[in-house]
């Protein structure tokens, strides 16, 4: 059976349809959790981030334009929750710009068994060195490597103009192997 694409999903919910909606759900969960945890300060709760992103966005399904993306969407509204959290719990301008020096901790709250123990070494060195990076660095490399998202798209999820994305993802690029380089 051919699996429909979330277009065809959301007309099948806004016709009744509550199964796919629960589809939706599924098919983008991981990817919204993961990206608010790798870009969220650590005094932030992930899964009310996620949770209350995707209820905002069944709140708006009817507003959704069928022909951009749904995945789009979707982060868009998880970075804007995850951005009026930060506002309410600190009195500080976030902003994701290159102009921001301010750094977001990431922070591993998953514990994995001693059989994974290569992996999650791996995965803390990720964090650190995304750590590194500034917040706006940090997520256009989680929205471009991890989750596959085009310049484009990233420059819709965070609101900015796709020649900015490319040159921030280059400079984190750059970053990152000179942190590489140097630890070695």
């Amino acid at each position: 059976m051919e699996q429909e694409n979330d277009a065809q999903l959301v007309k099948k919910y806004l016709k009744g349809d509550e199964h796919a909606l629960r589809l939706l759900y599924e098919r983008h969960i991981p990817a919204v959790y993961n990206f608010i945890a790798r870009i969220s300060p650590s005094e932030i709760d992930v899964d009310d981030i996620v949770q209350e992103a995707f209820v905002k966005a069944w709140k708006n399904l009817k507003k959704f334009n069928l022909d951009l993306s749904f995945r789009t969407w979707l982060f868009t509204i998880a970075k804007n929750v995850l951005l009026d959290q930060i506002k309410k719990k600190r009195p500080m301008i976030f902003s994701l710009s290159d102009q921001d020096d301010a750094f977001i901790d990431v922070e591993d709250s998953k514990p994995l068994p001693d059989a994974m123990l290569d992996i999650r070494d791996s995965d803390e060195r990720v964090a650190i060195l995304l750590n590194e990076l500034t917040p706006a660095q940090r997520a256009t490399v989680v929205l471009h490597v991890m989750e596959d998202l085009t310049f484009r798209e990233i420059g819709e999820v965070l609101g900015q103009p796709m020649e900015t994305v490319k040159t921030r993802y280059r400079r984190a690029i750059a970053s990152l192997s000179k942190q590489i380089t140097n630890s070695k």
